[in-house]
């Protein structure tokens, strides 16, 4: 169910459509629960208010799949909107 809520989240559904397909008593519960941010909602972001060349993040092609390097990019992040 974790899956299929984010999808429908990502793709535009209305939260409070998915709140009812889930049957939660409170939107916020979903959105709370399944409305995170993924690297790339991080890295546009970003790449919104950055100057033109920056590159806070390495370039990747593939996935991540380490938790803790998706929490160092996250505080570059981080740095780079205190900058």
């Amino acid at each position: 169910m974790h899956t299929a809520a984010t999808l429908m989240l990502r793709a535009g559904v209305d939260a409070h459509r998915v709140q009812r397909i889930l049957r939660h008593a409170s939107v916020t519960t979903t959105t709370g629960t399944y409305g995170h941010l993924t690297l790339d909602d991080l890295r546009d972001a970003v790449s919104r208010i950055g100057p033109e060349k920056s590159t806070p993040f390495a370039d990747r092609s593939a996935p991540s799949a380490s938790g803790a390097e998706a929490r160092r990019e996250f505080r570059a992040c981080k740095r780079h909107l205190a900058e």
